[in-house]
């Protein structure tokens, strides 16, 4: 009875000690999913010192926050301009003057309350995104194209059967539906091998199109009426054929 006892005990322990080990790993990669969405999304990556910060408006339990910063490195994006506001659920300044935070900015619409001035644009952040000093190796790798390919490759692939294409978009072209990020469908030609998702170059599929929720609705569209020929990442989610917005290589 005591031999088996501990032989549950020592069953236990490895059983714990493994996921222990585990959990390191998968914190990793969703960590590193994050900031690849993150990344592909915004219009603005960079590495920052925080200024000062004004609470423009509270509402309820949540503050407009305008935030100076003075631009130390730029991993995506580049502007003149040396402030960002974040809707933020907290009425005292989220980020201290003095210290060093990488962000992931959206490029808006100017204020409307104000008088708009040419040339002036509007930042704002994208919500619970973010790098710290440590990481600023990896997100300077992204900015080439092979590398990006590589990591995403690496935590989204790996995750959920996908692969990266070389398309050509026919007709008929993707039309926005308002208010709906995943009413858009696309008929594509391959124009590479998808060897991940058994797709033969030459190959005419159709796809349904999840577009960036922070992207306006007739943006990709547009986009694509410029260029039918694009390189992207595909998912196959439930049997069916997908494609993010965001995960599409610019030109």
């Amino acid at each position: 009875m005591a031999l088996k006892t501990y032989k549950q005990r020592c069953l236990l322990f490895l059983c714990c000690l493994v996921a222990a080990l585990q959990a390191p790993a998968q914190d990793s990669n969703w960590y590193y999913a994050n900031n690849l969405t993150d990344y592909a999304t915004a219009d603005l990556v960079c590495l920052v010192r925080v200024g000062e910060t004004k609470i423009l408006d509270t509402i309820g339990s949540y503050t407009i926050q305008e935030v100076a910063f003075e631009p130390i490195q730029y991993y995506k994006g580049h502007t003149k301009q040396r402030t960002f506001r974040a809707w933020l659920e907290s009425h005292q300044p989220v980020w201290q003057a003095g210290t060093l935070r990488g962000y992931y900015l959206l490029k808006g619409k100017p204020d409307t309350t104000e008088p708009v001035q040419a040339g002036k644009e509007s930042y704002y952040w994208l919500e619970n995104a973010g790098f710290a000093l440590k990481d600023t190796p990896f997100i300077a790798s992204l900015r080439d194209k092979g590398t990006f390919k590589k990591i995403m490759a690496q935590y989204f692939f790996s995750e959920t059967a996908g692969g990266w294409a070389k398309v050509t978009f026919l007709d008929p072209l993707p039309v926005a539906i308002k208010d709906d990020p995943f009413g858009m469908k696309a008929r594509l030609r391959m124009e590479s091998d998808v060897p991940a998702l058994k797709l033969k170059k030459g190959q005419v599929v159709s796809v349904s199109i999840r577009n960036n929720p922070y992207a306006a609705e007739e943006a990709f569209p547009e986009q694509v009426k410029k260029n039918r020929s694009r390189e992207l990442a595909l998912f196959l989610e439930e049997g069916e054929l997908t494609l993010k917005t965001e995960f599409i290589l610019p030109q």
